[in-house]
């Protein structure tokens, strides 16, 4: 657990560090102010396969981080069969949407596969952690069901969860 610490802070500082150089090498020609939403901005931060492995890496990071934090705010701490049900998931998940993406990839012609492995990337991530979280409550009700001592706070977390998960869901599509 200490390893997985010191990757996801070091991650962390070298994404920001880029975000960063970025930010500050990114020239905008029409003199509107700075944007990260301007494609130029992000032309600029990917402009490397270095760059590119340090941003994606970034961002897995603070996707780990923020299901942390949602996952402790709704749900606390995961019962071991819950954490073993997580794991193997997203390990299933994840070898999958590998071979979709060099599948994909195996099927272009060539131009322009970064981007468009970024792209996928970044949406089936979405999409992972989305139905992860689904996943979870689903766990966590059956469990709540079957229990004794289920509190009408702890449903209303998870219906909270529940809630935001089908938020996220409608802004993706």
């Amino acid at each position: 657990m200490r390893i997985l610490r010191l990757w996801v802070v070091t991650s962390f500082i070298f994404g920001i560090g880029e975000i960063f150089r970025a930010w500050f090498a990114f020239q905008n020609p029409d003199k509107t102010p700075k944007s990260i939403f301007q494609f130029r901005f992000w032309e600029t931060l990917l402009t490397g396969s270095m760059q590119k492995i340090v941003v994606v890496n970034f961002g897995c990071n603070v996707l780990y981080i923020l299901g942390r934090w949602i996952q402790y705010l709704f749900l606390g701490r995961l019962r071991e069969l819950e954490s073993h049900k997580s794991g193997d998931r997203i390990r299933d998940y994840v070898l999958m949407k590998t071979v979709f993406i060099g599948a994909i990839v195996g099927s272009g012609d060539g131009e322009d596969d970064d981007k468009e492995i970024l792209i996928w990337f970044v949406w089936l991530s979405l999409v992972g952690f989305l139905k992860h979280f689904g996943l979870l409550c689903r766990d966590r009700l059956e469990y709540m069901t079957l229990s004794i001592r289920s509190s009408v706070s702890a449903y209303a977390r998870l219906l909270s969860l529940l809630l935001l998960v089908c938020a996220g869901n409608l802004a993706l599509a």
